[in-house]
């Protein structure tokens, strides 16, 4: 049986949006593709991040980043605030 390369994949996960579906497809894509995909769903204590989450990343051989759109971005000008028509991303996944 040959070895499958292991793919750590990091990913925005908020609530009330499909990001949690979007990073399940690619998984599944990355699966069927041959590789080795892990998402890290559902471990975010601190003993899920050290003893889990931190040990996949080491053993994987890539690692994909997925960086969501968030709240837009504004820039402090005197009183007022400007828009930078830019977006924030994934603050979890940086």
């Amino acid at each position: 049986m040959a070895l499958k390369a292991r793919v750590f994949i990091s990913c925005g996960q908020a609530k009330n949006t499909d990001e949690l579906e979007i990073a399940t497809e690619i998984k599944n894509e990355l699966k069927k593709m041959g590789y080795d995909p892990y998402v890290a769903l559902d471990n975010q204590s601190p003993e899920g991040i050290n003893e889990i989450i931190f040990k996949k990343l080491a053993n994987s051989e890539y690692f994909l980043f997925i960086d969501f759109k968030r709240e837009r971005l504004y820039k402090k000008i005197s009183k007022d605030f400007e828009d930078t028509k830019k977006h924030r991303g994934s603050l979890f996944s940086n």
